[in-house]
């Protein structure tokens, strides 16, 4: 049997949500970025394509500035009188931003990867 809670209990619970799903973001695109340092130092003395591991890692610090602005826009509105489901403005495009900037990252780190490794 499922307890359902108060209203204000489920949004509060929401916004913890993305709050810490912000923040796994944040950790991954923070992990990639010194991964991809470290193997870089160990991969060869000229690898191709380094525009895809530069690419890679603005889109790294991009996700992370996104993650941030996504944080505090949702803390900004938990703080508010009259909560709600959804997502204030700043924490939309926070997270659009984030999603974009991993993304990009991801594919422009697995680029670099076929390039140097595949061909």
């Amino acid at each position: 049997m499922r307890i359902k809670l108060p209203l204000r209990e489920r949004v509060v619970e929401y916004h913890k949500m993305f709050h810490d799903y912000m923040k796994h973001v944040a950790t991954l695109s923070t992990g990639c970025i010194l991964i991809m340092i470290a193997f870089l130092e160990k991969l060869s003395s000229e690898p191709d394509a380094t525009g895809a591991i530069v690419l890679a890692i603005i889109s790294f610090v991009v996700s992370i500035v996104g993650t941030v602005a996504a944080q505090v826009g949702n803390m900004e509105q938990l703080g508010a009188q009259d909560i709600s489901f959804g997502l204030n403005s700043i924490s939309a495009v926070g997270m659009i931003g984030a999603w974009a900037g991993f993304l990009v990252g991801i594919s422009s780190l697995a680029y670099f990867g076929v390039i140097n490794v595949v061909v």
